[in-house]
């Protein structure tokens, strides 16, 4: 219930920078620990992680990875060199690593020669009452126009790994066949403007839609007729939980990582399917590649199977009530009363005897 801010830098510092605060930031967390005699740290991303492998004391450490391996590494090659050096040489002293995909957990494994004895995968968990309970707020005035016919949602970042520059080009091969179906574009970021762009070009003012970003997305997931999710790669995409908990159709990418084990789970996640494939709790489409982002690419047999799937839903009603009456079942995989066990499970295992005043 408290909150202790280590050091007052920004996290948007370059990678130099925070390098050179890293220490300052370490012994803040040393003395910290040192005063609260601490049983367990747990800790969230590289940097805070190679912090909790750093310390000194009888606590466990815990580490959360929470995106593949290869993300990071592609990240800029100072960032890459630091975080391969650290865990290289302190992930031993790591009491359990946890992944919130099988798929990252299999990569990072092998990067860097691990035994699987202190890997555990734990699941991202979906709050569904919240979810439910969110979702029943009104869409904005504003923007509740647009789902006057059936609505295309996307929601994310307005970033290049969101995929967004190629969705639009696959709605455009939707719209030349169905004139009243509309994409809307849930989110805000530094691809805005060349988005805007993007559309006025292809001629679909009318038919895309960037409304912003929206403290609650709920009741925009909650009214759209499909959801989808174009992603090059994710972490582990909790908006795919939250269209499942509301019980939304379901389109995405089979991008690392995530997306092929919440709607098909069962089968090996590295192996990324080549053509359209519909799973149970939705289709999962080809992923995605960077090379394709350019915004004068002409559509790529990617994004047009995309489009196909697109399709598929809005003319195949009993397909899309079959994903929808599908959720419900999968959704419950990822509540917190599954979920959350798994954490004090992995906690009281790591520490042995897990007292009250652990944190």
């Amino acid at each position: 219930e408290r909150i202790i801010i280590l050091s007052p830098f920004s996290v948007n510092l370059p990678t130099i920078l925070k390098i050179f605060f890293t220490p300052y930031q370490w012994l803040r967390l040393q003395l910290y620990l040192y005063r609260q005699e601490f049983d367990c740290l747990i800790s969230f991303m590289e940097r805070a992680n190679i912090l909790n492998l750093c310390t000194f004391g009888a606590h466990t450490k815990i580490l959360s990875i929470r995106s593949h391996p290869d993300l990071y590494i592609s990240k800029d090659l100072l960032k890459q060199k630091s975080i391969n050096f650290m865990y290289s040489h302190v992930l031993s002293r790591a009491s359990s690593v946890v992944f919130n995909a099988n798929e990252a957990k299999d990569a990072f494994v092998k990067r860097y020669s691990m035994g699987n004895t202190i890997c555990r995968t734990i699941y991202n968990y979906c709050p569904d009452k919240t979810v439910r309970k969110l979702a029943e707020e009104k869409l904005p005035k504003t923007h509740s126009h647009l789902f006057e016919v059936p609505v295309l949602l996307a929601v994310g970042r307005l970033k290049p790994e969101k995929g967004f520059i190629q969705l639009i080009r696959a709605f455009r091969e939707v719209a030349k066949s169905n004139n009243a179906v509309r994409l809307v574009i849930l989110g805000e970021g530094p691809l805005r403007r060349p988005l805007e762009n993007q559309i006025a070009s292809l001629n679909l003012s009318e038919r895309v839609f960037l409304p912003g970003f929206f403290d609650n997305p709920m009741p925009w997931i909650n009214s759209a007729h499909i959801f989808v999710l174009p992603s090059i790669w994710e972490g582990f995409p909790n908006a795919l939980l939250e269209a499942l908990t509301l019980g939304t159709a379901i389109i995405s990418t089979d991008c690392r990582s995530g997306p092929r084990e919440i709607l098909s789970p069962g089968s090996r996640p590295s192996e990324k399917t080549k053509q359209v494939e519909i799973t149970p709790f939705g289709i999962l489409c080809p992923p995605l590649s960077f090379s394709s982002s350019n915004f004068a690419t002409a559509v790529t047999e990617q994004e047009i199977q995309i489009a196909e799937s697109v399709k598929r839903l809005l003319n195949d009603e009993h397909l899309r009530q079959d994903l929808i009456g599908n959720s419900a079942q999968r959704a419950k995989d990822f509540s917190p009363e599954n979920i959350l066990p798994e954490w004090l499970d992995l906690i009281q295992t790591s520490s042995g005897s897990f007292s009250k005043r652990s944190a």
